[in-house]
């Protein structure tokens, strides 16, 4: 008779030992599972924040304004605050041979942006860097 009764509190305590590990392979588990969802979470919320810079960037490009008098834009896109850099002329050269009037002279031009979008949640922040030639009347890269 003793011999059974310590037999079945073996089986007990072996029951809670192996209950007491699954559970812990199942909490581990989920742990993994929701670092791996944080991840792919803050992977697609850069992209979107980049790809809300590069909107806020082609807004200012299709604006004929942000050349002749360029000024920092803030522009929201996406929910998200995107600054927009004014726009900076780095060159411009003549064009010659361009224009059949002898006073309207054409020049390429060559500009530079810069964009930074921020997730007012998250605190993330994606920084863009875009240049841009365009061909212009003379003097408009002062």
């Amino acid at each position: 008779m003793k011999n059974r009764q310590s037999e079945s509190g073996f089986v007990i305590i072996s029951a809670l030992v192996i209950l007491v590990a699954m559970t812990y392979v199942l909490v581990s588990s989920i742990n993994i599972n929701m670092t791996d969802l944080k991840i792919s979470n803050n992977v697609e919320s850069k992209k979107l924040l980049r790809l809300s810079a590069e909107q806020a960037v082609e807004q200012v490009l299709n604006d004929v304004v942000a050349f002749s008098t360029p000024a920092t834009q803030t522009i929201v896109v996406n929910g998200y605050s995107v600054n927009v850099s004014a726009a900076e002329c780095k060159r411009a050269t003549t064009v010659k041979g361009y224009s059949a009037v002898a006073s309207m002279t054409s020049e390429n031009t060559d500009w530079s942006f810069s964009a930074t979008a921020t997730d007012t949640v998250t605190g993330a922040e994606v920084e863009l860097h875009q240049g841009v030639k365009i061909k212009l009347l003379s003097d408009s890269c002062l």
